[in-house]
């Protein structure tokens, strides 16, 4: 089975949700990267997922604008 790729847009409830049940699923899904204005948010899943700080992003501008390196994103913003 394809392990997929995952970035985060939208670190709030919805996006913690998702990248909680991820975790339930790791032979399928690995996140890689976040982006939320708000740096708590942005360290909830960064911790969650072990992310490097090169990988967690203040905009999702800032995430977008950089090579793919994510399968899936997951887009959690209102």
């Amino acid at each position: 089975m394809k392990q997929y790729k995952v970035i985060i847009i939208g670190a709030g409830g919805r996006g913690i949700n998702y990248a909680q049940k991820m975790q339930l699923m790791p032979e399928k899904y690995t996140v890689v990267g976040v982006a939320d204005i708000l740096e708590e948010r942005r360290n909830d899943i960064k911790k969650m997922w072990n992310l490097s700080e090169e990988n967690c992003f203040e905009s999702w501008e800032d995430i977008l604008n950089r090579p793919k390196f994510a399968d899936i994103a997951v887009i959690a913003t209102m």
